[in-house]
Order: C-alpha cells, then structure tokens, then sequence
C-alpha cells in the first residue's frame, strides 16, 4: 500500500506473499499512475524493500534501482518504530475494518476486487486539492490495467 502525503491518494494491491519483485512491480505501477513526480519515499525495513547485510552484496535491489531510476529518494523508517510512517498505519485500519473485519471472500481475487471498489471510493470521497479532483481519473486507468 503507499499513501501519498500530498494528495492522501491511496493505492494498495494485494499479494500471496510480500517479495522483493512484486514490491519493485507495485512502485512502477504507483508510478505510472500518478500525474506527478515523486521525489522521496519513505519504507520500512523489510526485505521488500532493503537487502539485508551479507545478502548478495554484489547486486542492487530491485526496490532501489526502480527509485534510482526514477531520481527517488528512498528512506527507511526507524526499526520498530511504526509510528514514524504514520500516513500507512493509519490507513491500514480503515481498509481491515471495510474489507477483512466486515466480510468473508472465497478467494484473494474477490477481496482484490472489493480492496480496489473501496480505494476508488475512497479516494474520490472527498476532493483531492493536490490533484486538482482528478483522483477518478486515476483510478478509472488503475480499474481498466
């Protein structure tokens, strides 16, 4: 999930299994999607998006060299420490108490599809100022990809 501290835009996907690929495929999507250029991102420290010592210290990871190549600075929030990426913890609530708390699915396909009915709505609940409202174009180009 990221959360924009401009615009509050939310954009989440769900995954079997939290991995460095799919998390270097989301941020590119994230990307794509918005209208503007992202200068910093703030992340915890999993292995999603940090190498851990010793671990193939030849090579970059993936996470790192998406944002090197979209000029991203990366920072990492203190360890044990989640209040300090607070925009997300606070989200998470909301989206667990309308979707996991409220409902059962059959599937991880049914949820995704509930999460991005919820996150459209969402977003375009109240006007997003940074955006000029142009979240439901967003999210109409998120729906149809």
């Amino acid at each position: 999930m990221t959360v924009d501290r401009t615009s509050k835009l939310v954009h989440a996907r769900l995954y079997p299994k939290a991995q460095r690929e799919q998390t270097a495929e989301f941020l590119e999507d994230v990307l794509q999607q918005l209208p503007y250029r992202v200068h910093t991102l703030l992340t915890n420290n999993g292995s999603q998006f940090v190498k851990r010592p010793g671990a193939e210290s030849y090579k970059p990871h993936r996470f790192d060299v998406v944002c090197y190549r979209n000029d991203i600075e990366h920072r990492l929030t203190c360890p044990f420490h989640p209040w300090s990426n607070r925009q997300i913890e606070l989200m998470n609530r909301p989206i667990k108490e309308a979707t996991i708390r409220r409902f059962h699915y059959a599937s991880l396909g049914e949820l995704s599809a509930y999460l991005k009915d919820y996150l459209w709505a969402y977003n375009n609940a109240h006007p997003l100022r940074a955006l000029k409202g142009n979240a439901h174009w967003i999210h109409s180009r998120t729906l149809a990809g």
